[in-house]
């Protein structure tokens, strides 16, 4: 949490690299922050029973991320979902107008080109979480890709606590 606004202007200086793969890592790093999404990586699946049928279903990270994931609602918001590790529908949304920007030239290149995948280079080269991870244990010492998904859910549960203090402090009363 210290190094927290360190490691944001690192990512967003990242974003803007000369070398692709550090500029998709902070793309990607970029999404987890703002999301608290998983990483997720190429083949995760998972069993879901469909009418008494046991159906594998390809789950989904940021860094498998399609284009038919990605919707872009407006200026400066865009909307993620995709099926992730439990099978369940996820949903996220970005607000920040630079991770959207590149966010939105990497789809519009894989759409033009007809790419399954959003994160791939210029030469065809595809992002991998082996790539992420190697640009966390570069840039980040001792925080790997979840540790954003953990501070994100750390995050909102003390917001729900905060939120529902008094509640919670009239309930201890009463229950003493």
């Amino acid at each position: 949490i210290k190094d927290y606004n360190k490691i944001a202007k690192m990512v967003k200086k990242d974003l803007t690299s000369s070398d692709e793969m550090t500029r998709l890592a902070a793309l990607i790093t970029s999404i987890l922050m703002e999301t608290g999404i998983r990483p997720g990586q190429e083949g995760n699946q998972t069993i879901k029973t469909i009418n008494g049928e046991k159906i594998s279903i390809e789950t989904f990270g940021a860094v498998t991320l399609l284009p038919k994931h990605i919707k872009f609602i407006r200026e400066n918001f865009a909307e993620i979902e995709f099926v992730g590790k439990k099978g369940t529908i996820n949903t996220a949304s970005l607000s920040n107008a630079e991770l959207i920007k590149v966010l939105q030239d990497y789809v519009d290149k894989a759409r033009t080109r007809g790419s399954k995948f959003i994160f791939v280079t210029d030469d065809g080269q595809r992002f991998t979480y082996s790539n992420l991870s190697s640009y966390f244990r570069k840039k980040f010492k001792g925080i790997d890709p979840t540790d954003f998904r953990k501070l994100k859910a750390t995050e909102a549960v003390l917001s729900t606590l905060r939120d529902e203090q008094a509640t919670l402090y009239k309930l201890i009363r009463d229950f003493s």
